[in-house]
């Protein structure tokens, strides 16, 4: 009788083990393949949002390029660009004023003649600006002026105008070294019959990263120029940063960082005071310290392990108007980059765990249901 029992007892026990762990096999497989759908889903979503970027910005600077080519084509043309006197500029300063207050994009026009004498025009935007040149509250706009006296001596003189170009206040004259005959920007336009982009390169009196556009007057060698900062490309960074840990940078084949997040990190003061352009390595982030030891430049996906941590991301090639390339480079901890995934996934889990604990009573009865007819043929056969 007890043998009898134990079979009986053995049969429901194996029945009631099989329908389990089919319900967990076949829970587990649909989690899994939820959370590898929805992680598949969220990569490919990611790497739109990286696209995304890497086009939104290559339409802004093509944008920017076209608007600040119209304003220096014009003020070229304009009587500024038929004289060799650096004063005409200083008495057309309502030419350059409208102009800065049409395209917001200019940080500077600038205009370097064949003698070496230059103008530049700043309107002031921000703080920075305010205090790297040490402008009073009440100015809105700084202008130098670049003179060679008879001893060959070159001398920088500073003025700051109020919003009605009213002069507020000028600095004394001081010696200078800067020629803008020896700039990239006043031999590209020598050089080209049209007008045209420098490299990014920083900017020598507002250490900013920017790009000079530039081009000839009618006037031999006299060349018109404007400098567009790139730090509202940031902004653009910004916005678009898909999770708190993650990092976004364009940057040109040197290393040489363009855009990041933070404007500050940009810029870096050597021991000697002179200023250059943050690597890769100099930017504070130990992840793309890692990545740029053996980065390779090509467009492609990334992953990869660093801390610990499975990071993913990707790297695009940038084809920019004017001929320019650079790269831009986004990696994202796949923790961040999967939460949702991974929230989803541990959801379905937790819902296979309660469905398999409210359906253990359930199928304990059906194998004993099932069970009973092989109980009941058990003593015949034993007969």
């Amino acid at each position: 009788m007890k043998a009898k029992n134990n079979s009986t007892y053995t049969l429901h026990f194996t029945t009631s083990s099989l329908f389990i762990t089919l319900i967990i096999v076949f829970g587990g497989i649909l989690s899994w393949q939820n959370y590898k759908k929805t992680s598949e889903i969220l990569i490919e979503s990611g790497d739109q949002v990286f696209d995304q970027i890497n086009t939104e910005i290559t339409l802004e600077l093509g944008s920017i390029r076209k608007s600040v080519m119209q304003t220096v084509s014009f003020i070229a043309h304009s009587s500024v660009g038929q004289t060799n006197s650096v004063l005409a500029p200083t008495q057309s300063l309502n030419l350059f004023s409208i102009a800065l207050a049409n395209d917001s994009n200019l940080s500077a026009i600038q205009i370097g003649y064949p003698n070496g004498d230059f103008f530049i025009i700043r309107p002031i935007y921000s703080e920075h600006t305010r205090q790297t040149f040490k402008a009073p509250d009440a100015a809105n706009y700084i202008v130098d002026t670049i003179n060679i006296d008879e001893q060959g001596k070159r001398s920088l003189l500073r003025l700051f105008y109020n919003a009605r170009l009213q002069e507020i206040s000028r600095n004394t004259a001081i010696q200078t070294a800067y020629d803008p005959r020896e700039r990239p920007w006043y031999k590209q336009a020598l050089e080209s019959k049209q007008a045209t982009t420098t490299s990014p390169y920083l900017f020598h009196f507002s250490h900013k990263v920017g790009l000079t556009l530039t081009t000839q007057a009618p006037y031999q060698g006299l060349v018109v120029a404007a400098d567009v900062t790139l730090d509202q490309l940031s902004n653009t960074l910004q916005h678009r940063s898909t999770t708190p840990g993650s990092e976004i940078v364009v940057f040109q084949k040197n290393a040489d960082v363009l855009i990041y997040t933070d404007n500050s990190r940009l810029i870096i003061k050597a021991s000697d005071g002179s200023f250059k352009m943050a690597k890769l390595s100099e930017l504070g982030s130990d992840v793309l310290d890692f990545l740029s030891i053996d980065l390779q430049l090509e467009s492609k996906s990334l992953n990869f392990k660093f801390n610990e941590q499975s990071w993913l991301g990707a790297i695009r090639e940038m084809h920019i108007p004017g001929g320019h390339s650079f790269f831009v480079l986004m990696v994202s901890p796949e923790k961040e980059l999967l939460s949702s995934a991974i929230k989803i996934r541990d959801q379905s889990l937790l819902m296979t765990a309660i469905i398999i604990l409210l359906t253990i009573p359930i199928v304990w009865l059906f194998a004993r249901k099932v069970s009973s007819p092989l109980r009941r043929l058990l003593p015949m056969k034993q007969n």
